[in-house]
């Protein structure tokens, strides 16, 4: 690769979505935008958190509490129920979780009545 197409701020923007696409391609379910409160058990303490996107495989999730990739937690959802999930990535206060639980039980636990709020 040229050291032009690395400085190149256009070039890098473009890369960077055929990143994302790819990667969101690779999900096995679609995410649902949705605004959902919830509670996070992580390392022994408990803290307020916001799914902002929601899948029966996992979701991306709000919380003030330090979080590692690989890190289990508990998530708390008051309309549905408590799911256990691992940390896929996390960056700036946001994670992306991976719940414990086949999709198919996450499916029937929300029962897919819950309707997504747009953000």
């Amino acid at each position: 690769m040229s050291e032009d197409r690395i400085t190149n701020l256009a070039y890098l923007v473009a890369q960077i979505g055929t990143f994302r696409n790819e990667l969101e391609e690779r999900r096995r379910f679609a995410r649902k935008p949705v605004l959902w409160a919830a509670s996070v058990e992580i390392r022994g303490k408990r803290c307020a958190g916001l799914i902002v996107d929601f899948s029966p495989g996992g979701a991306r999730i709000r919380f003030e509490a330090e979080a590692e990739t690989g890190d289990e937690l508990l998530v708390v959802l008051d309309q549905f129920d408590t799911f256990g999930a691992k940390v896929i990535w996390q960056y700036d206060g946001e994670a992306g979780i991976h719940f414990v639980a086949a999709p198919a039980e996450v499916a029937a636990q929300v029962k897919g009545d819950a309707e997504p709020v747009t953000t």
